[in-house]
């Protein structure tokens, strides 16, 4: 339980922050101004955190917030662990480490990365079916070995529950890579380096979707060989080869259709393709998907009948040359096209399902929503309702603190709801949020606002 003189001082910010900050000055300002605002009071919350921190003596010198550092795009774990205290099944570092594991294998993450703020550099496993089997071994307390991304992640039993480690030798060693095993029984709870009787320390461990979506501009008459290009080069190069594991989304602000690859093993092909300036020709959801060389670097094409070809089905080449209109475009239009963004996407496409009788057709979309935890997220939950109070979903409460967490849940598109966020330990949500692709509901529910707090929003 956190003491009273804490969430006293915790109010006492949030007061002191509503007479500082201004508030908006127009409901009708721009998408950008919208975003600016965001990042400043996403920067001073954490700034807030860090100095709640600092005042309950916590040394806070090499503490990374998740939040200051990249927006994480999946649960993650980060607790202080003290040397010589013990950690068991019964307590809450071991609770939020089963809860992350569990969700992370939920959300079918496809990246892990450990660190410490001790040791800050970063074991990362990037293959996606390996990450899956190591959450999977670990949420049913298995034993599992495997090299992924050059180094040894193991998981197994070590103590009340499964350990898992990175850079070691084995389960249940001392002194070998970095291990995380919270819920061991004793003081020996892992660390880096030293992992145990370790120094006090912040054990961290990450998880990600293998998401990334690259745009250009393209003008009419001009050509696209500049950072933008040099961007997308350097990203595609970067991925291991033959494991993405991902879908490959292109599509036009043009005319808006989207063409999509969901043949994972294709889309390894493809990108290895890309990567190398190879010629590849792939069948994958009725279309051929074409790489090549074309010009100064590599092109993609869907529904094209060849690489560097005008005007025939989609195609992608920012690096064509220096000075070269032809930088691709929408459907059938590739050569000297008019003003467009061309878009790239890595990652799952938006599922959507549509169901016709002879009276309705309603379409349903997985929403982008986000619950944005805070101060005692292990008490707070939520409901989406229909607005004749039916509930849709729900969920909470949450291990992690101050993490953005992804929500899965099947809404009809344009059609109304409530999200009602409760706490009724604090009366509020204490500076989280839950958001429906970008906008932020509940963010005044703060302190002593009720037992919940209701809102409407339209889901699109």
């Amino acid at each position: 339980m956190v003491s009273w003189k804490f969430v006293a001082s915790l109010k006492c910010f949030y007061i002191l922050k509503a007479l500082t900050i201004q508030k908006s000055a127009a409901s009708d300002r721009s998408d950008e101004e919208l975003r600016l605002t965001e990042k400043m009071e996403d920067k001073a919350s954490d700034a807030a955190a860090l100095n709640l921190r600092q005042a309950g003596k916590e040394n806070t010198s090499n503490l990374l917030f998740a939040e200051e550092g990249e927006k994480l795009q999946g649960p993650s774990f980060g607790y202080w662990l003290y040397r010589g205290k013990g950690y068991s099944i019964n307590t809450g570092q071991c609770r939020s480490f089963k809860n992350f594991i569990q969700t992370a294998y939920n959300q079918k993450m496809s990246i892990l990365t450990m660190f410490t703020n001790i040791h800050t550099t970063r074991i990362t496993c990037s293959e996606s079916a390996k990450v899956r089997q190591i959450l999977w071994h670990t949420v049913h307390r298995r034993q599992y070995s495997v090299v992924c991304s050059g180094r040894w992640w193991r998981t197994g039993g070590c103590g009340n529950w499964n350990e898992i480690c990175a850079n070691c030798g084995s389960i249940c060693r001392c002194n070998s890579g970095i291990s995380i095993r919270p819920c061991i029984g004793n003081s020996n709870w892992g660390g880096s380096g030293q992992t145990c009787g370790a120094a006090t320390q912040v054990l961290y461990m990450q998880s990600k979707h293998n998401r990334w979506q690259y745009s250009f501009y393209g003008p009419k008459g001009g050509h696209t060989m500049n950072n933008k290009c040099y961007s997308w080069k350097n990203k595609v190069s970067s991925y291991p080869n033959m494991q993405v594991n991902a879908d490959l989304t292109m599509w036009s602000s043009r005319d808006g259709r989207r063409y999509t690859c969901n043949n994972k093993n294709k889309v390894n092909l493809l990108m290895y393709g890309l990567k190398y300036k190879q010629r590849r020709n792939e069948y994958c959801n009725g279309r051929w998907w074409r790489t090549g060389n074309c010009g100064w670097w590599t092109e993609i094409c869907v529904g094209c009948s060849s690489i560097c070809a005008c005007n025939s089905g989609f195609s992608f080449r920012p690096c064509i040359n220096r000075g070269n209109q032809n930088w691709g475009g929408s459907w059938g239009h590739t050569c000297g096209a008019n003003n467009q963004h061309l878009y790239f996407k890595i990652g799952e496409e938006k599922k959507t399902t549509t169901s016709t009788s002879t009276t309705t057709t309603t379409t349903t979309t997985l929403v982008p929503l986000v619950v944005k935890t805070w101060v005692m997220p292990e008490k707070s939950t939520w409901k989406i309702t229909t607005l004749k109070g039916k509930t849709v979903c729900k969920g909470g409460p949450y291990a992690q603190w101050y993490a953005p967490i992804k929500v899965n849940c099947k809404l009809t598109y344009k059609r109304q709801y409530k999200i009602v966020c409760m706490n009724n330990w604090l009366g509020g949500w204490a500076g989280g949020s839950f958001a429906v692709n970008r906008k932020h509901y509940c963010k005044k529910y703060t302190f002593n606002r009720g037992s919940q707090w209701t809102e409407t929003f339209t889901a699109k």
